[in-house]
């Protein structure tokens, strides 16, 4: 993982790692979800909040914004939903055919989604665009390491 983060990797941040910020369930890694989007606010100088634009830092953005986050969590592959899968007969050489343009389709999707977050984003925060930061910094800052998704499945 590069050391850098963008304002692109900001915006790809805040959709991927929404659903993790409402878990309570999962104390540890909810705190570093939470304490992570506070730092890149901080850095972009951006005042996202994940609740509603009822709020003051959401003047000035298209409503649209409040639901992306929610809706990202839901693009998804056909087996995003299964740990474990046991395919009937001849099923795994349909899914073959299938399997290398379904992945190039999903993350072209969420590349679009993510680059229309970060347009309508800008629209309120232009000069995010042009700061930058770095997992090193924001452990400095008191990010602390990261928590491992896997172990929350």
């Amino acid at each position: 993982m590069p050391d850098e983060i963008t304002f692109d990797d900001c915006c790809r941040i805040i959709l991927e790692d929404w659903r993790w910020r409402q878990d309570d369930n999962e104390p540890e890694l909810l705190d570093y979800k939470r304490n992570l989007l506070t730092l890149l606010n901080k850095e972009f100088g951006i005042g996202w909040v994940d609740k509603s634009l009822e709020l003051p830092q959401h003047e000035g953005l298209p409503a649209l914004v409040t639901t992306m986050p929610r809706d990202y969590g839901g693009l998804a592959g056909p087996f995003a939903s299964w740990i474990e899968y046991d395919f009937l007969s001849g099923e795994q050489k349909v899914l073959d055919l299938h399997r290398k343009e379904l992945a190039v389709a999903e993350t072209a999707l969420k590349q679009r989604w993510i680059a229309l977050f970060r347009d309508l984003l800008l629209m309120r925060w232009p000069d995010a665009v042009r700061r930058k930061t770095s997992w090193a910094r924001l452990r400095d800052l008191g990010l602390g390491e990261p928590v491992d998704e896997i172990d929350f499945f």
